[in-house]
């Protein structure tokens, strides 16, 4: 008999909106890594109108990843408007982490983390100036995780442990 063993730590994930086959990496890997929800929103630079992805899809992939990995909870799966949305339901939730490539501040793998995060990550391009900006003047402050860019979906993976607990 397995019981439910809830997480020590709570991730939420932002995730800008991206082509289907690398929304559904990050959703395996996010249920998997034990991401507590997952919101998706439209981004300046998204190149898929999240309005137009099909969250009964996601919702279905994440089911699967649940069952797969033996999770016994699903992520709770939504589509949020856009941006600035995004950012302020995010606020509301716990300490807001935001991840782009030409931030100034490294983030550090040593950084003592949060019970509860929300961690935003962009699309293919990055986060635009204007969104930038917004977060900023939202108190948000951008992190660069590695000196080159990288591909949404690895940066999840790679991203996501440090906030749980787990270090590769």
């Amino acid at each position: 008999i397995r019981t439910f063993v809830p997480a020590k730590k709570t991730v939420n994930l932002f995730i800008a909106s991206l082509p289907v086959h690398k929304m559904s990496l990050i959703l395996n890997a996010a249920v998997e890594l034990n991401v507590h929800s997952i919101q998706i929103f439209q981004s300046d630079y998204s190149k898929v109108k999240a309005d137009k992805l099909n969250i009964a899809r996601f919702r279905e992939i994440a089911r699967n990843a649940a069952e797969q990995c033996k999770r016994l909870d699903i992520p709770k799966i939504e589509i949020i408007e856009n941006f600035s949305n995004a950012l302020a339901a995010a606020q509301t939730t716990g300490p807001v982490f935001l991840f782009h490539q030409d931030a100034r501040e490294k983030f550090s793998p040593n950084f003592s983390f949060p019970v509860k995060a929300c961690v935003f990550v962009g699309p293919e391009g990055g986060f635009s100036k204007n969104e930038i900006e917004y977060a900023v003047s939202k108190k948000v402050k951008p992190y660069k995780f590695f000196d080159t860019t990288i591909r949404s979906e690895i940066f999840v993976i790679s991203l996501i442990p440090f906030f749980i607990g787990v270090r590769p």
